[in-house]
């Protein structure tokens, strides 16, 4: 049996929900078998859940500080040898039983949809093709790490930055972030509504809270996930326990079908839930940005006429005047189709099981 190996860390769930995708759509392509890791936490699992909980919680508290770091650090990869950061990770990595599970597990191509994840495969200097996911609509430089064999980006000007990095133009998929394979099977509808339905997702950071409160008045159908965040389903399970058109959810499996029975989607701009968005034709209203690459992923959506940037304080009006200009939403609905990728994970499995053949045929020759 073939063996498919996705690395993903645990800064934020788009990593993880890509590697995801990425396994449904191989595992309907061919009988493959593919397991999903951490490569930080076979280095170091308490330092990598530190961190990751350091992330995640500063994005919610913090998140200036994240934007910050983030800018820094794009100036200082690019004005610095990468190749530092890697010699420098080589003797953890050789203590690491990284290399022995790749040893007995004998992966015919590796996943990586984190730099970290790409920096620690690479150092090992692997007869193994590796494949690189990105996973947000800027270019950071932090993503180009030498012994790439092949660099999956989500859209042009994410594949012209690792260009100007140096990287071959046939090492560049231009497939778009995967989402699940589900997208592809989304039916055609009356668009939009009669009754316009509003999504609004994230809740872990405070959008869900904030935009139902202020858009409860509004003409039109609402429905919350709030994902994990338990505390906020019950509290708005509570306060809007009498409104008829507001319906609260927590975590939901299938994304895809909620989005395609949506109008407008307002949410955070997390690379993963824009790609989502895009594939179902569904325009953003993006009240909260964050710093850092979400920062980078909603002036895309924007700049592409698929959705716009507000604040908590105009986000009603905001909204109001879209649905009262219905040629304007069906506008931003089929800019968001034309930058869509509802198959972006099949085209990276066909990618990866191609890999597979190329390297078996090369292996039953000798090469």
């Amino acid at each position: 049996m073939k063996r498919l190996l996705i690395f993903a860390e645990p800064y934020g769930m788009g990593h993880i929900k890509a590697a995801q995708n990425i396994r449904d759509a191989v595992r309907l392509r061919d009988n493959v078998g593919v397991k999903i890791m951490s490569a930080g936490e076979m280095i170091s699992k308490s330092l990598v859940l530190i961190t990751a909980r350091a992330y995640n919680r500063g994005m919610e508290l913090g998140p200036d500080v994240w934007g910050i770091v983030y800018d820094i650090s794009r100036h200082r990869v690019s004005q610095f040898p990468k190749e530092a950061a890697y010699y420098f990770s080589r003797p953890i990595i050789r203590l690491s039983p990284l290399k022995r599970l790749l040893d007995i597990s004998k992966p015919d191509v590796i996943v990586c949809t984190h730099p970290f994840s790409a920096m620690f495969i690479t150092a090992l200097k692997l007869n193994i093709p590796i494949v690189m996911v990105i996973t947000d609509y800027e270019f950071h430089p932090f993503w180009v790490v030498p012994g790439i064999d092949c660099y999956i980006t989500p859209c042009r000007d994410v594949s012209d930055g690792l260009l100007r990095y140096g990287v071959p133009v046939d090492r560049i998929k231009q497939y778009g972030i995967p989402v699940s394979p589900a997208f592809s099977r989304l039916n055609d509808r009356a668009w939009p509504n009669d009754r316009i339905h509003l999504l609004i997702m994230g809740g872990g950071v405070g959008v869900g809270l904030n935009a139902v409160d202020r858009l409860a008045g509004l003409d039109a159908d609402i429905t919350v996930v709030t994902g994990r965040n338990e505390s906020a389903r019950r509290r708005l399970e509570a306060e809007y326990a009498n409104s008829p058109n507001i319906k609260v959810m927590g975590f939901v499996e299938d994304v895809s079908k909620l989005m395609a029975s949506a109008d407008i989607l307002i949410s955070k701009a997390g690379g993963l839930t824009t790609s989502e968005a895009m594939a179902a034709g569904l325009p953003m209203v993006i009240p909260n940005v964050l710093p850092g690459q979400e920062e980078g992923n909603a002036e895309y959506i924007e700049k592409n006429g698929a959705g716009i940037i507000t604040n908590f304080d105009k986000l009603k009006s905001d909204i109001y005047d879209i649905i009262n200009d219905k040629n304007r939403l069906r506008q931003m609905r089929v800019n968001a189709l034309s930058i869509g990728r509802k198959d972006s994970a099949l085209n990276a499995a066909d990618m990866i099981l191609s890999l597979m053949d190329s390297r078996g045929d090369s292996i039953e020759q000798g090469v």
